[in-house]
This record gives C-alpha cells, structure tokens and sequence, in this order.
C-alpha cells in the first residue's frame, strides 16, 4: 500500500505536484490553497510530485509491512473404513 503525505505546513500552494502528478492523486484545496491527496490508490510511484516539489513537502512511503496471514485450521481427514 501506498502512503502520500503533503505537509500542510510547509506547502507554498504551487500546484506544481498537480500539474507533473500522471495519475491525478492531487487537487488543491480552495479553502487553503494547499495541495491535497484524493486518490493515493491510483499512484504510480513515478515520484514526480516529490523531485518537483520546492519546500520538498510530499513524500511517499510504500507500506512494506506483510499482510497479517492467518493459519486455516487443518484437520486431517478422518480415515474411512470400508463396510464390507
């Protein structure tokens, strides 16, 4: 899984990471001219958003923990007797 993180404290409002993104993971926000992710699922870890970015704010992470596996429970077949 994908994480993209734009530090809101740091973003000028640029829109350059909208512009470069292919998979459109970004939007401004109206309210605070500030870049946000809408769709972080689409992202192609291309990584443009984060080489292009001035104050260096985006940043993306791959989630590298493996999925929790759970066991099946097994239980061998019982044994069949043949009723002669």
């Amino acid at each position: 899984m994908i994480a993209i993180d734009v530090n809101e404290q740091t973003c000028t409002g640029c829109q350059l990471c909208v512009i470069v993104c292919p998979s459109e993971c970004f939007a401004m926000e109206w309210k605070t001219n500030k870049a946000v992710v809408i769709d972080e699922v689409s992202c192609i870890m291309c990584m443009n958003c984060e080489d292009i970015c001035p104050p260096d704010c985006i940043h993306i992470a791959v989630d590298a923990t493996p999925p929790v596996v759970r066991p099946v429970p097994w239980e061998p077949r019982s044994s069949r007797r043949d009723s002669s």
